[in-house]
């Protein structure tokens, strides 16, 4: 069975990874600023890290599909 200790700890955390996509949403809807305004935080701030932390699984999602699609053009060439 789960300690309460434990699942105090997880609602907190989810509470915290709430307020920061929050936070990430509304500088990203202020116009004008958007991701500058995001990227000009702090390497450690944590609405920062969250927001690379999307971009990069982003980006490794665009590359695996794009690689999934070579090897299919590949395949139809006869290669």
């Amino acid at each position: 069975m789960e300690q309460p200790e434990n699942k105090i700890y997880q609602l907190i955390r989810e509470k915290r990874m709430r307020e920061i996509r929050e936070e990430m949403e509304r500088i990203l809807r202020t116009p004008g600023a958007g991701e500058k305004a995001i990227e000009s935080l702090d390497r450690d701030h944590p609405v920062r890290r969250e927001y690379v932390r999307i971009k990069n699984y982003a980006r490794e999602k665009e590359l695996k599909e794009h690689k999934r699609i070579r090897e299919q053009i590949k395949k139809a060439k006869g290669g």
